[in-house]
């Protein structure tokens, strides 16, 4: 998991989720009826806000911090994005997409996306679309789950090279189910129904996607640690109990799964895929253990073991930068190169001193959690050459046999690159 800022108070996944829809008119003629072709030449700008918090599931905000907007349809040769929008605590300020050529059932489309190893991806299932009539000037439209029932089957019409605009969004809400989160809605199945021309509305029922589940073991009862997975549908299993558990209504996909000790600090994590209409079993009993002791600067962010001179470094049992240790947690550590015990000096939180050669070796133990994973960090000072990879990008040059310094012969170089049969210098 990522390094960083990282509150796990997890809210609402509010990235633009509004108390209602915006209704987005296009326009209509003196009898009422929607037109249906793009005006020439005509563009509006469309602003896609942020509403207040309605949803009643809570997802892993904290690991959202950018999203991409892009708006499609006829008319659209690609699609018009703003990429990377920042994200705070799971919302995004208005976003706004300029010169967007006017007409009906435009599609916005909102994906969240994370940060692995500094790399920006797209977060699978968590993405949300609305329908929106562009016209000349200015446009505003919210996304939610509830837009994003319409939206999706327009999504996947556009797969299918459909003319969004040969639709209205009433018609499409007829075929969706009643009662049903976006979700759970086979989207992909009412939009090739739509193409065939078979789509109905005495239908609607048959096209709700079956609900999955996922079930695991625990060693432990507790009321002091929740699990949940970070799916738009599901509820939070509040406790664990020891033996079996189940939580029920999942949407299928790709999510994580967390669980948290008294909603701040994470104490298992994991990856599962949920299939409609069956059960998922996470492999072996999960065991929910004190996180392992991590290495720290005094501002409270992880660092590794090169140091300089003498340092004093800091112990804290958390996974990422800003996230709470569990409560009562205590720390025990050797600097001798023993492992540690409940016997071994206890951590007071003053830091440590240390220098080129010392081992420290840290344990972590809290009431209703097993003792964490042993941590071991050797010091040293930093040296060119040897802090790098291997092999690989930016991995040593060729030492040409030592052991020091580069290697490299003596010689009289001239500047630049000069080539030299299969050889450059």
């Amino acid at each position: 998991m990522k390094s960083g800022r990282f509150s796990f108070i997890l809210g609402v996944l509010s990235l633009l989720v509004p108390l209602t829809l915006f209704s987005c008119s296009f326009g209509n003629d003196d009898n009422g009826s929607k037109k249906s072709n793009s005006v020439e030449n005509q563009y509006g700008s469309l602003s896609i806000v942020t509403g207040s918090k309605t949803q009643s599931r809570k997802i892993d905000v904290s690991s959202i911090d950018k999203a991409d907007v892009t708006v499609s349809g006829r008319g659209i040769a690609s699609p018009l994005s703003k990429t990377d929008v920042a994200i705070g605590s799971g919302r995004a300020e208005s976003v706004t997409i300029q010169n967007i050529p006017t007409g009906p059932n435009r599609l916005i489309t909102v994906e969240a996306k994370t940060t692995v190893n500094t790399v920006s991806q797209k977060m699978a299932g968590v993405f949300m679309t609305a329908v929106c009539d562009i016209q000349s000037g200015e446009n505003s439209v919210v996304v939610n789950w509830n837009s994003s029932k319409v939206g999706n089957v327009f999504a996947e019409l556009l797969k299918l090279d459909y003319d969004l605009s040969s639709i209205d969004v009433s018609t499409v809400e007829s075929y969706l189910p009643s009662d049903t989160h976006a979700a759970l809605i086979n989207a992909a199945l009412i939009a090739s129904d739509i193409k065939q021309g078979t789509a109905s509305s005495e239908k609607a029922e048959s096209y709700k996607l079956q609900a999955g589940s996922l079930s695991f073991t625990s060693d432990v009862s507790t009321n002091q640690i929740s699990f949940q997975i970070c799916d738009p549908v599901s509820d939070i299993l509040t406790s664990v109990t020891s033996g079996s558990n189940t939580i029920e209504n999942l949407a299928p996909g790709n999510w994580k799964v967390f669980g948290i000790v008294k909603g701040k600090t994470v104490v298992y994590a994991a990856s599962v895929t949920i299939t409609a209409g069956q059960n998922t079993l996470l492999p072996n009993p999960v065991k929910f253990k004190t996180p392992a002791p991590r290495l720290e600067n005094a501002e409270g962010s992880q660092i590794g073991e090169f140091i300089n001179g003498t340092t004093t470094v800091y112990l804290k049992a958390r996974t990422l930068d800003g996230e709470e240790e569990p409560e009562g947690v205590e720390i025990y550590y050797t600097t001798n190169g023993s492992a540690p015990s409940t016997i071994s000096t206890k951590y007071t939180g003053a830091g440590i001193s240390v220098s080129s050669g010392t081992t420290v070796k840290a344990l972590a133990i809290c009431d209703g959690l097993l003792d964490s994973e042993l941590s071991s960090w050797t010091f040293a000072q930093p040296s060119l050459g040897y802090t790098h990879p291997a092999s690989g990008n930016y991995s040593p040059i060729d030492m040409n046999g030592a052991s020091t310094g580069y290697g490299w012969s003596s010689g009289t170089w001239a500047l630049g690159a000069n080539v030299s049969g299969s050889e450059t210098t």
